[in-house]
This record gives C-alpha cells, structure tokens and sequence, in this order.
C-alpha cells in the first residue's frame, strides 16, 4: 500500500461525531492495512502489541495501543520499524 511507504507513524483517533464516537480516517487506515495488507508474524507477551509484515515493500509495523487507561486500550497506532528493532524487541521471527 503506498500509504505505508509515505509514513513511519499512523495514530488512529477516535472523534465525537453527529453525537456518537467514531474513529477517525487514520485509524481506518490502520484496519484496511491490518486486514487487507499485512501478514501478522508475532505479538508481545503483553497481549496489546502485534508485529505485522507488508509483504510488497518488506517492511515491519508495530501495533500498539498507546492509551491503555482507555478502554480496550483506546485507538490503535502502526509504527514502521527497522530490522534492528524487530530483532531487538521480538527476537528471531524474522
């Protein structure tokens, strides 16, 4: 997706709307990514983090959800890492 090309960071919101909480287009962005582009390779022991590959451009993301007082963690966040960091944070899944 050359969406991820352009990006390191994608921070997903939720926002208030016509009365209702709804999430924003980054966030959208990350779930088209997750389910149409990605392959999961790995997630944390601590049950919110998720290691995801794009296959056309070889790239690893990072899920996380960085507002866990939020409820179901609150909005998601993809954060492209180098090999380095991969092999730092999930060992040899690569």
């Amino acid at each position: 997706m050359k969406y991820a090309s352009k990006k390191n960071e994608i921070v997903g919101q939720w926002i208030f709307q016509a009365g209702k909480i709804v999430p924003d287009a980054s966030y959208k962005i990350i779930e088209h990514m997750i389910s149409s582009n990605f392959v999961k390779v790995s997630d944390r022991e601590d049950g919110w983090t998720t290691l995801y590959k794009e296959p056309v451009e070889q790239s690893y993301w990072e899920l996380t959800y960085p507002d866990s007082e939020l409820h179901g963690g609150g909005p998601p966040k993809l954060t492209k890492l180098s090999e380095e960091e991969v092999l730092e944070k999930y060992g040899e899944c690569l």
